[in-house]
């Protein structure tokens, strides 16, 4: 009921937000010089894996350091596909649609939805923590919302999994600069990217639609 609730508020501020002057959306000139500059914080073979490297890249009222986890699971995402995935490109798509309290908020889940889906992807959003191991059977690149840690309910992060082998890589998951590495059962691959601490929002499956 929480992270339904929680969705809800997530787009309301999204559509919102459509409506309202948007500080930062004009940067997309200086994000991208930022970004060429600073390497992206990219790592062989190209995603993104370090959140914190991005702070001079601005995000609506934000930053990508403070609230970029969405447009960045956006951007790896759309990399294990074949899509183009310039970040600052999918910061200033999302920044004008999908900024939640114009980015201080992070990203509304159906914007990132929208954004995959214009770029001919198939994608497939799910609240059901039930059915999460039997979608995650089924494809091989995902984007999961959830809590990083259960007793702070805004304390909220995205990350891409692509399937590797007998588990899923999981990138930017924090600072280590590379994808952490996860197998088992949803529950047990959760625990073990939060310390056991982790609740999830929504898990999003992601295919080529073509």
């Amino acid at each position: 009921m929480l992270s339904k609730a929680l969705l809800f508020i997530m787009e309301g501020s999204r559509r919102v937000g459509r409506h309202l002057p948007g500080p930062g959306r004009r940067s997309h000139e200086g994000n991208v010089r930022h970004f060429l500059e600073r390497t992206g914080g990219r790592t062989a073979p190209g995603f993104i894996e370090d959140q914190e490297r991005q702070g001079d890249l601005r995000y609506g009222a934000a930053t990508v350091r403070w609230s970029g986890c969405g447009p960045i699971a956006a951007a790896n995402a759309l990399y294990a596909l074949g899509r183009p995935a310039f970040l600052p490109d999918v910061v200033r798509e999302l920044a004008g649609d999908g900024a939640v309290f114009l980015g201080a908020g992070g990203t509304s889940p159906y914007a990132i939805r929208d954004l995959l889906v214009r770029q001919g992807l198939s994608v497939v959003i799910s609240t059901e923590e039930a059915g999460f191991d039997w979608m995650l059977s089924r494809g091989d690149v995902f984007i999961l919302l959830f809590h990083f840690d259960r007793k702070k309910r805004i304390n909220l992060h995205y990350v891409c999994l692509t399937r590797q082998g007998e588990g899923f890589a999981v990138h930017n998951l924090d600072s280590r600069s590379r994808a952490a590495f996860v197998r088992g059962t949803f529950q047990e691959m959760l625990s073990a990217m939060t310390g056991g601490k982790g609740r999830s929002v929504l898990l999003m499956s992601i295919a080529d639609g073509q």
